[in-house]
């Protein structure tokens, strides 16, 4: 069973999406940490100093996540190819929302990769342009949170009717947990995005959604949570 696991791990871990999904639980849960205060702290070597190390350690994996992102601009333009020959009146609804969902992120990466690479001085842009990228790309990324919440509401909505559909007819007790199966996921997509929504909206507003970072560690721990899961499951 241990060896089981350690090879679905290795198979997680080999991908990288499923590293950059446990690097983003790390990343979220230090940043939590690093909130704690200092008169709370029970360590008693260098006690001081642990919150601001447990930061630290949060902007690094921060900084690598984002560099591993670009190259995922490839993706989003693949994604757009597959979707640009889909047809079915029955999906319709669905596949446009999927087509804005591609629009949203071919707006984000770009923008995301210039305030990355200004920030680390490869791109010659001016700070204020830089900001404005960091600004904007986020706004994208708020706009694809919420599109992908209603793409995940009508799917979860065609799914109820075509099992509806089924459950007059005598089903078999593996079709029945193939829909149990594909609700489970769709219902672990809503509660990823519904932790990313405040997320991205916090970082989409110039002042912010609200003070405390404790509340976007939180967040981040419940989507890196929730993808882990969906990532886990897939790896078996």
């Amino acid at each position: 069973m241990a060896i089981d696991k350690m090879e679905r791990l290795s198979r997680l871990l080999s991908t990288t999406s499923g590293t950059d999904k446990c690097l983003m639980l790390i990343q979220y849960s230090t940043l939590l940490l690093s909130r704690i205060d200092h008169r709370t702290s029970k360590v008693a070597i260098g006690s001081k100093g642990l919150p601001q190390r447990f930061g630290a350690l949060s902007g690094v994996i921060s900084e690598a996540r984002t560099t591993i992102r670009l190259l995922d601009l490839v993706a989003v333009v693949q994604w757009w190819r597959s979707l640009k020959g889909s047809r079915g009146s029955v999906v319709s609804r669905i596949l446009d929302i999927e087509r804005l969902e591609v629009l949203s992120m071919l707006v984000y990466y770009p923008l995301e990769h210039i305030y990355f690479l200004t920030a680390k001085s490869v791109l010659p842009f001016s700070t204020r342009i830089s900001s404005k990228a960091s600004l904007y790309s986020c706004r994208a990324w708020a706009t694809y949170t919420f599109l992908h919440l209603s793409y995940l509401w009508h799917c979860i909505r065609q799914l109820n009717q075509e099992e509806d559909q089924y459950m007059k007819q005598d089903v078999e007790k593996k079709d029945r947990q193939k829909y149990h199966e594909q609700r489970a996921a769709l219902m672990n997509g809503v509660m990823i995005n519904l932790a990313y929504a405040p997320l991205t909206l916090h970082w989409s507003l110039s002042q912010g959604l609200y003070k405390s970072e404790s509340i976007t560690a939180l967040c981040g721990i419940a989507a890196a949570i929730g993808q882990l899961r969906a990532a886990w499951k897939a790896s078996a």
